[in-house]
């Protein structure tokens, strides 16, 4: 069990149904936030926390093998690659982003990276990723 830190991207967008079906048969609990700085004090009932924004879906794979992960891992940090494909122009770009964490971990204030970054550097990446849409407002005036 995880608890998923859902936070509102401000994309009108965003679907956070579709984003919390993407982690699948992965057991959490859901917590809604505005902003990375609410996920610091907020209490964590489990030993791994999750952080996803609401315009953000897990590949499959990822899915798959998080439960894995989590139950196996001796790590405190896991960076996944997030893909976001830009709608306006067809661009996509590729990021490594740190999105799971064990409880206790603090991250840094607006960030998603944990006060401690040095635990970003030993760390797994596993196959999949995560995937944003970012929808251009311009292209829906038009």
């Amino acid at each position: 069990m995880i608890d998923v830190f859902l936070i509102t991207s401000g994309d009108r967008n965003a679907n956070q149904e579709k984003t919390i079906k993407s982690l699948g048969d992965i057991q959490h609990t859901v917590n809604h936030v505005e902003f990375t700085n609410d996920i610091n004090d907020h209490k964590k009932e489990n030993d791994w926390f999750f952080i996803l924004y609401d315009n953000e879906v897990l590949s499959e794979e990822l899915s798959e093998a998080l439960p894995i992960f989590f139950a196996n891992s001796d790590k405190k940090v896991l960076v996944c690659y997030q893909k976001i494909k830009n709608t306006f122009n067809d661009e996509t770009k590729m990021y490594r982003v740190p999105r799971a964490f064990r409880k206790g971990i603090k991250l840094q204030e607006d960030s998603l990276m944990p006060k401690n970054v040095e635990l970003t550097r030993e760390c797994h990446i596993l196959n999949g990723g995560i995937e944003a849409f970012v929808y251009n407002q311009l292209q829906e005036t038009e």
